[in-house]
């Protein structure tokens, strides 16, 4: 399946004012999602609304067809504004948008200085047997690197199958970071996230995987 997000605005799913959001994605199904707004470069995902996106095996993808970066608040944002909540569990979510990915927050200030605005309210990346890829850059935060954020009340959970986190050109120290903060945790299904270090994890080139035991 495509989708085609194209004249003004960009993406999203429980944007509206109270509006609940859920994509599910399963049976080896592939859902393509081109990003190419002429105001918006942008995906929002749980902004004035709860929503969930759910990966059950097959692929959702994310590109950019837009012909220039021009929205001050261009983010792919999970849980924006209200709770947000993506949960792996077989499958790949790929992500190669030139804009910062948000976890628990969004950006502003994309034309000049960016700017991360957390969320009070906490949102939650559930990592089983999925994985999360992503290679785009935001050079306006990072040119180096994918800029993959998470705000204070927000984590990635490792839920305890084969599942990983993978971020071109981050090295274990990036990872570590996250996980030293709480931002990245492991647990069991159903059961809220526990911090940890990362001797839970094992770093291969660009990808962390969690065990729980």
């Amino acid at each position: 399946m495509n989708i085609n997000s194209i004249n003004q605005w960009g993406g999203g799913l429980g944007v509206n004012q109270s509006a609940t959001g859920t994509l599910v994605v399963s049976n080896n199904a592939t859902l393509n999602w081109l990003i190419a707004g002429s105001q918006e470069q942008r995906f929002i995902v749980a902004d004035s609304g709860p929503a969930t996106m759910t990966l059950n095996g097959g692929s959702m993808n994310f590109n950019y067809g837009a012909a220039g970066l021009t929205d001050n608040n261009r983010a792919f944002a999970l849980g924006a504004g209200d709770a947000g909540t993506l949960n792996l569990n077989s499958g790949m979510l790929s992500n190669s948008l030139p804009i910062p990915f948000c976890l628990g927050g969004t950006y502003s200030g994309m034309n000049g200085t960016p700017l991360f605005n957390s969320s009070s309210i906490p949102s939650v990346m559930n990592i089983l047997n999925g994985s999360y890829v992503q290679t785009g850059i935001a050079v306006e935060v990072d040119g180096n690197k994918p800029t993959f954020t998470v705000g204070t009340n927000s984590y990635v959970v490792f839920r305890g199958g084969t599942g990983s986190l993978s971020l071109f050109g981050w090295a274990s120290s990036d990872f570590e970071m996250l996980v030293t903060n709480g931002l990245i945790r492991i647990g069991f299904p159903g059961q809220p996230g526990v911090q940890t270090t990362m001797s839970s994890f094992n770093y291969t080139s660009n990808s962390v995987t969690g065990q729980v035991s």
